[in-house]
C-alpha cells in the first residue's frame, strides 16, 4: 500500500534531513572523508529543495517549482 504524504510531511523530513547533514558532513570533511567544496554543495542543493516544499506549503501544495541545476 502507498502511503501519501503531504507537502509538510516532506518539508518536515527535509529540514531534519538538513540538521542531520550538517553535523554529518562537518565530521566527514575533518576525517577527509568529503571535501567541503562538496559538502557545500549538498547542503545548499537541499536548502533549495526545502525552500521549495515551503514555498509550496505556502501556496497550498503547488508543485509546479522544479528546475534542473547539475551537480558539482
Amino acid at each position: 500500500m502507498m502511503t501519501e504524504f503531504s507537502v509538510e510531511d516532506k518539508l518536515h523530513c527535509i529540514e531534519r534531513e538538513l540538521r542531520f547533514r550538517r553535523v554529518i558532513y562537518e565530521k566527514r570533511v575533518g576525517r577527509q572523508a568529503m571535501s567541503q567544496q562538496q559538502a557545500d554543495w549538498e547542503i545548499s542543493c537541499m536548502e533549495s529543495i526545502a525552500r521549495d516544499y515551503r514555498t509550496m506549503a505556502a501556496s497550498g501544495g503547488n508543485c509546479d517549482l522544479v528546475e534542473a541545476t547539475g551537480g558539482p
